[in-house]
């Protein structure tokens, strides 16, 4: 199942200043957390004293140490990943947004088209003209056309 973020992101409005903002932090935590302050910060198994206990405690210690450090790496990757999708997915939607504004446009371009072939039918515009100078009606159309659009009068005003 695909999952469409950059609807999901269009849809929940976001503004992209707090987009921003939200990137920013995720790569300050990144930065912090992947600096290896926690890694460098080891305690030597001696601290724990010289006894057997001491020792095996100093064993217990560094064991946790590295699961905390590598579990702190992993968290950076995933900050870092996380943050590289949210700059996907604004990207994606922008993309979008101007995808749709440029169809928008073409589809407004060929309306105003239309529009105007409408408007402007040569072939309406003969057929008054045509009407008008060889059935009679002194020069005035004789349907009543005002220019608006084609005629969808029949041109004699009788039955048909």
């Amino acid at each position: 199942m695909l999952i469409d973020f950059a609807a999901i992101l269009r849809d929940l409005n976001l503004e992209e200043d707090k987009i921003q903002k939200v990137i920013e932090s995720l790569g300050a935590s990144s930065v912090d957390l992947g600096d290896g302050s926690f890694e460098n910060a080891r305690i030597p198994g001696s601290a724990f004293g010289g006894s057997p206990r001491g020792h095996e405690f100093g064993d217990h210690h560094g064991k946790a140490q590295q699961v905390m450090t590598d579990t702190i790496r992993g968290v950076t990757t995933d900050l870092e990943t996380f943050r590289d999708g949210v700059q996907n997915a604004v990207r994606l939607v922008r993309s979008a947004d101007e995808a749709s504004a440029n169809d928008f446009n073409r589809k407004r371009e060929i309306a105003d088209g239309l529009q105007r072939v409408w408007t402007h039918s040569e072939g309406d515009r003969a057929n008054r003209h045509s009407r008008n100078t060889y059935l009679g009606g002194g020069g005035q159309d004789l349907d009543g056309y005002d220019g608006s659009g084609p005629s969808t009068e029949s041109y004699g005003g009788g039955d048909d």
